[in-house]
């Protein structure tokens, strides 16, 4: 069993009140350490760490507002390039979640509490939208993020990207980017273009 299909059968049996559950990562050493790439909902931080079962120093965390990847060469593709490249990451776990507050935005609300803020609409760039990385679904975010992460040049075929959507009432992950299954398929494509 690969490392994140542990992970996620480990959540799944322990929500189910199976007392045994649990990752042993010493059966996973050659995929450690990972890098993930969450929100930076205050609401996760207690409980990534625990359903990943990661020990601490193989665990490296990237955060942003939505876990939003704007580009192949952005500030988040480049934090967790750099994880791979300079820490040893061996896989890549983006993270959504459920009732994400960047979800709940829109353009207009943003700019009437930037107003309260003193801050006027001729000071802020014509696209808010894309400024904030704002979306209106967890979901399709994170398949984004997976795509816009997998096919950039600063990332090697060979580390796979996955997508796991995290329940904040429950603590259940939801594997929804296999980034095992999209591997083989990738670099076909990428063999294609050279």
């Amino acid at each position: 069993m690969r490392l994140v299909e542990a992970i996620v059968n480990a959540n799944h049996r322990a929500l189910a009140g199976d007392p045994t559950a649990g990752l042993r990562p010493s059966d996973h050493t050659a995929s450690l350490p990972v890098v993930a790439l969450s929100c930076l909902d205050a609401r996760l931080n207690p409980i990534l760490p625990e359903v990943l079962g990661i020990p601490e120093e193989q665990f490296l965390w990237v955060r942003n507002a939505g876990n939003v990847v704007a580009g192949p060469f952005s500030d988040a593709v480049r934090s967790l390039a750099l994880a791979c490249l300079a820490e040893g990451a061996r896989e890549i776990l983006i993270f959504g979640h459920t009732d994400c507050r960047v979800a709940q935005q829109t353009v207009r609300g943003l700019l009437e509490r930037l107003a309260t803020w003193g801050i006027p609409r001729d000071r802020l760039p014509d696209d808010l939208q894309a400024c904030f990385g704002l979306f209106g679904s967890e979901t399709q975010n994170l398949h984004l993020a997976c795509e816009v992460v997998r096919l950039s040049p600063l990332i090697s075929p060979q580390v796979p990207v996955h997508g796991l959507m995290v329940d904040l009432d429950t603590g259940r992950l939801d594997w929804l980017v296999n980034g095992y299954e999209t591997l083989p398929a990738l670099e076909q494509r990428l063999q294609q273009v050279i």
